[in-house]
């Protein structure tokens, strides 16, 4: 009883923390408005789905190292956040609105929906701001890190004024990408903080291990590691009578039009794709990546920025592919095998390269 009546207690705190939350959603959006479309796109850099998308593959064409550290932060990064989702139980604005008891039909906030709005995972802490954290913080510290090591080769010190300006833009960066999911209403301002804390603490331990020298073995352990984690708390949650599934009832019963509720926002998608990509770029570090001829700094600046740009067209043109939504396993399972084509994409094209380019210099 004692654990009921907390729990309660904590229901209650966070409803008068959402009543005055949901004035931040309202007066971003008041005052936004007229750029709405800046802050749609600005939330849009800020999904999970970049890292993979987008991230990834310009890095890794740069630096396989920092390339395959970004993939790792976010898989964790996502799988954490998806965890966290289904232990915090969190409601979103454009359905929590609708839903409290705090109002009634002449006084409930009238909040904009846009066609991102209608995430179906709950929505604590938020994924954007907990992966794009991760992610960026180990670009930013990789640059640092790069700019200092050069340098110092040439017997010189960074100024501090670069390590300064950097991670301003960091902050800039995360602060712009939080305040597009408060104006989409699909996050409350406590859900985005909590997301960033968390996000570049895992982008802070992730950069300190040397995952490019991680084996299959590393990457085939990580994979069961994260199927069993949702195996065993989908088990977990189905014995305490809770359903995975609460948060797409509220998204599919508020949102302004139905075709905005999308299966791949779910945490099971998350999770999905994030076994897919550690599986994958596990087999393609081992059967495709160990052909490689050379390494980062063979093709030059001008082959690399090439390779980048082609890799990321490549890996959208897989997200064309629609997926069945009838049966939801099915869609989970062709979900992993389609994320998992990213990374071994971009690593054979890589590999492609260089093979083309040792052929064409022997000959």
């Amino acid at each position: 009883m004692l654990l009921v009546e907390r729990l309660a207690f904590l229901g209650e705190r966070m409803e008068q923390l959402h009543f005055h939350e949901i004035k931040a959603v309202e007066l971003v959006q008041r005052n936004f408005m007229e750029n709405k479309e800046l802050m749609q796109f600005v939330s849009h850099l800020g999904g999970p789905d970049m890292a993979f998308l987008l991230y990834f593959p310009l890095v890794y064409f740069f630096s396989q190292a920092v390339g395959l550290k970004i993939l790792w932060a976010a898989v964790f990064s996502e799988w954490l956040n998806a965890s966290l989702k289904w232990l915090l139980f969190g409601h979103r604005p454009y359905w929590w609105v609708r839903e409290t008891s705090l109002y009634n039909n002449q006084n409930r906030p009238d909040i904009e929906q846009f066609p991102s709005t209608c995430e179906t995972g709950p929505g604590s802490p938020s994924g954007h701001m907990m992966v794009t954290a991760a992610v960026w913080f180990i670009i930013v510290k990789a640059v640092i890190d790069h700019l200092r090591a050069t340098r110092e080769r040439a017997a010189d010190s960074l100024p501090f004024i670069v390590d300064v300006l950097l991670w301003y833009a960091f902050g800039v960066f995360l602060f712009m990408v939080g305040v597009g999911r408060v104006f989409i209403a699909t996050h409350f301002p406590n859900q985005v903080v909590l997301g960033l804390g968390a996000g570049i603490l895992i982008g802070h331990i992730v950069s300190q291990f040397p995952v490019h020298t991680f084996t299959l073995l590393n990457y085939l352990t990580g994979s069961m590691f994260l199927l069993q984690a949702v195996f065993y708390q989908y088990f977990v949650m189905f014995l305490m009578g809770l359903s995975p599934d609460w948060s797409i009832t509220l998204a599919a019963k508020w949102c302004a039009d139905p075709s905005w509720v999308r299966l791949n926002t779910t945490p099971f998608y998350s999770v999905s794709r994030d076994i897919g990509v550690l599986f994958c770029t596990g087999l393609a570090q081992r059967y495709i990546a160990s052909k490689s001829a050379g390494g980062d700094s063979q093709r030059g600046m001008v082959g690399s920025t090439a390779l980048a740009v082609t890799s990321v067209i490549l890996v959208h043109s897989l997200g064309l592919l629609q997926l069945p939504t009838k049966f939801k396993s099915l869609f989970y399972v062709l979900g992993a095998c389609k994320e998992g084509l990213i990374p071994v994409t971009v690593i054979g094209l890589n590999v492609l390269y260089e093979k083309t380019f040792s052929k064409a210099k022997m000959s």
